[in-house]
């Protein structure tokens, strides 16, 4: 689809995308609940791997979502029958990474396809930097979402002792 200018103004469509790690879906999809439900003439297409909308979902009343609001799952990069590494602790989020870019865009074609509104503003996980790249390539704009937390600084503080403590015994003796 190609994107014009008036068809923006009257149409517009948010893309969120999410990080599907850790915390970082809740707060992004909170806000997407929040802005829906304050603009209902706005579309909010809410981009997710399918695990991790899973869990969002489990602990959200999707029947109370607004109805602009619609989630659509992404590819997470995996391959089918894949075994992960057991010393590998970075292995899903490399696969999810290398993937993300095409796995979103061909979401986000679904969704504008669906819906008949081109992508109009892309709201992102920080994390996610490749996003501003494609809003500069569909020429929209790109607001980007940090999910600040003490406990992250302290995590990366702390995070020589607490892959100490958690990796398997393999890694463990070779710190």
């Amino acid at each position: 689809m190609s994107m014009t200018q008036s068809q923006s103004a009257t149409d517009p469509h948010v893309a969120v995308l999410a990080f599907p790690f850790t915390c970082h879906p809740w707060p992004l999809f909170n806000l997407a609940c929040k802005l829906a439900c304050a603009a209902p003439h706005i579309r909010f297409s809410f981009f997710n791997t399918s695990k991790s909308n899973r869990r969002l979902f489990e602990t959200s009343q999707l029947a109370e979502l607004p109805d602009n609001l619609k989630a659509y799952n992404v590819a997470d990069g995996v391959p089918e029958g894949h075994v992960f590494t057991p010393a590998n602790l970075d292995e899903e989020f490399e696969l999810f990474m290398k993937a993300a870019p095409e796995s979103f865009g061909k979401a986000m074609d679904i969704a504008m396809d669906e819906t008949g509104r081109n992508i109009s503003c892309f709201l992102s996980d920080c994390f996610l930097v490749f996003s501003c790249q494609m809003a500069e390539k569909m020429h929209v704009k790109w607001v980007p979402f940090w999910v600040p937390a003490p406990c992250s600084l302290l995590a990366q503080i702390y995070w020589d002792l607490i892959h100490k403590c958690h990796a398997p015994n393999t890694l463990r003796s070779k710190a």
